[in-house]
């Protein structure tokens, strides 16, 4: 494939699982992209593991991040609406930690 596109599971177990899996299928030079990349919930809210924090990734995630391109997007940069859609997804889903412009789901790794 040229390009895949993970929107499944957002927690990062889920997000490294389906990298693992889906991996192989991509073409040399295609791209995968990870959106709705997942905060750190047990840590600092403004620390997201899958990009920062190598310690806590597999090996087989390691490997596939060293031996290729990739660079982690914020996708509210610009956003013009962040605060009506923050607050919608308030209201979508109660008892979620409140959305700011650091600590949110709508980060996307890609990798090239």
């Amino acid at each position: 494939m040229d390009l895949i596109i993970d929107d499944a599971d957002h927690s990062l177990v889920g997000q490294e699982r389906t990298l693992q899996v889906m991996w192989r299928f991509l073409r040399a030079g295609g791209y995968y992209i990870i959106e709705d990349v997942e905060w750190d919930r047990h840590g600092d809210p403004s620390t997201y593991p899958l990009a920062q924090r190598p310690e806590r990734l597999s090996q087989k995630t390691l490997e596939i991040l060293r031996r290729n391109d990739a660079f982690f997007a914020d996708t509210v940069v610009g956003h013009r609406a962040f605060d009506l859609w923050a607050e919608r997804v308030a209201v979508w889903s109660p008892g979620h930690p409140p959305m700011n412009r650091t600590s949110h789901s709508s980060h996307m790794l890609v990798i090239r």
